[in-house]
């Protein structure tokens, strides 16, 4: 067992993964999260040298000696030209000294060589560490996703929901060139702050589009039990309720729907189908399928999501969560209403 540093960190070395590492991060991840970790590739040494080896995740390590005392990863998306970042874990001796600052530098280093469109984090509300760091390498916060965290994850025996905990999205862009964008108006505004924040100017579309109505596409995570509904066109009430039922058949706690921001005219009206359904505002996806920004709503379908709980690093997103908040309640008092 390695005994907790107080005073100067010791000669940590940082550096992309090998091979060899397999075992040293099954060790690192049981130390930090038990057996509770969604993904479940990280408890098997061949899994991660495969997942590595097929460039389905890319990790980089922290060494004491021939120790790992850290892991860091990309995990490249299937949807889009931009990587998550995940899987991140520190042996709990060598917390604060520096070492998650000094692998996140290596992945965005190593981000910019695979020429990703962007970088984008999760930060688990359970605590504000990953909120912290995501915010000290250039991240900016755009969304809150209610129910994305399981309640069965711990983390270091210390952080633990009895309810379905939220993720804090948060983007790295190296793309940034203007968008032309087709925003709905009940969330025009804060849309609007979310690409002022991350600066990228905004422009209003020349012709809007307004394609016929096709049915949504759709997926399903069953590692963390939440369906997706992917909105390129306008949707009749017809085939966005085939897609709800789909998702209810999977028992799903969470479902997204994800409207594209570039290509559907007349918005408003989807937005106002999806709000009849229980979907209330999330925040912006940007480059999420196809490299191009979507706006992400959500809706809850179990009474286990801690929406008093999360924990919020900086202000806005406080205000964030806040405004998610009280748009929940809105959408259903709206559902209340005489028609």
């Amino acid at each position: 067992m390695i005994v907790p540093f107080h005073d100067a960190p010791p000669d940590v070395a940082v550096r992309e993964f090998i091979p060899s590492d397999g075992e040293g991060i099954v060790t690192l991840i049981r130390r930090n999260y038990g057996e509770t970790y969604h993904k479940r590739l990280f408890y098997d040494p061949d899994h991660i040298r495969n997942a590595n080896a097929r460039g389905q995740t890319v990790s980089v390590v922290a060494l004491y000696f021939e120790t790992v005392i850290g892991h860091f990863a990309l995990f490249p998306s299937e949807f889009s030209n931009i990587a998550e970042i995940g899987a991140a874990a520190v042996d709990p001796a060598f917390k604060h000294l520096g070492v998650m600052n000094r692998m996140f530098d290596l992945l965005v280093t190593v981000a910019r060589s695979m020429k990703f469109s962007a970088l984008y984090g999760e930060a688990i509300m359970l605590h504000h560490f990953s909120q912290k760091a995501n915010l000290h390498h250039g991240m900016r916060e755009s969304a809150i996703l209610l129910g994305e965290v399981p309640s069965t994850i711990e983390i270091e025996h210390r952080y633990k929901d009895a309810k379905r905990s939220g993720g804090m999205e948060a983007f790295l862009l190296f793309d940034t060139r203007p968008r032309a964008l087709c925003l709905p108006e009940r969330y025009a505004a804060i849309i609007a702050e979310n690409y002022l924040r991350t600066r990228i100017a905004l422009m209003p579309p020349s012709a809007p589009p307004l394609p016929a109505s096709c049915a949504p596409g759709r997926h399903y995570s069953p590692m963390l039990n939440i369906g997706y509904i992917v909105f390129d066109a306008l949707s009749s009430a017809q085939e966005l309720d085939a897609a709800i039922e789909e998702h209810l058949h999977h028992r799903c706690d969470m479902i997204y729907a994800d409207i594209n921001l570039h290509r559907i005219g007349n918005i408003d009206a989807l937005v106002a189908l999806l709000n009849g359904r229980r979907f209330f505002y999330a925040g912006v996806m940007f480059m999420l399928y196809g490299n191009e920004d979507y706006l992400r709503l959500q809706r809850k379908n179990t009474p286990a999501i801690d929406e008093e709980g999360l924990v919020c690093y900086s202000e806005f997103a406080k205000a964030l969560l806040t405004y998610i908040l009280e748009d929940e309640r809105k959408v259903m008092e709206g559902r209340k209403a005489p028609q």
